[in-house]
């Protein structure tokens, strides 16, 4: 019956404010936004190619 006692506390953490619940929401919100927006970014950016070499043209023989 001792383990139910001790454990009883930990799970008092959870209970929250409707304030506190509040704030880890939007907490949530802004960190998946974040989140989204940087895949975003990353998914629709254009890699910078390295600029090709000039081609050179050999003087035609003939």
């Amino acid at each position: 019956m001792l383990r139910d006692t001790s454990m009883k506390p930990l799970f008092r953490i959870f209970e929250l404010s409707k304030n506190e619940q509040r704030v880890i929401l939007i907490v949530m919100l802004v960190l998946i936004t974040v989140v989204f927006v940087k895949y975003g970014r990353r998914i629709h950016s254009v890699p910078i190619r390295p600029p090709t070499p000039p081609e050179i043209k050999y003087p035609q023989s003939g």
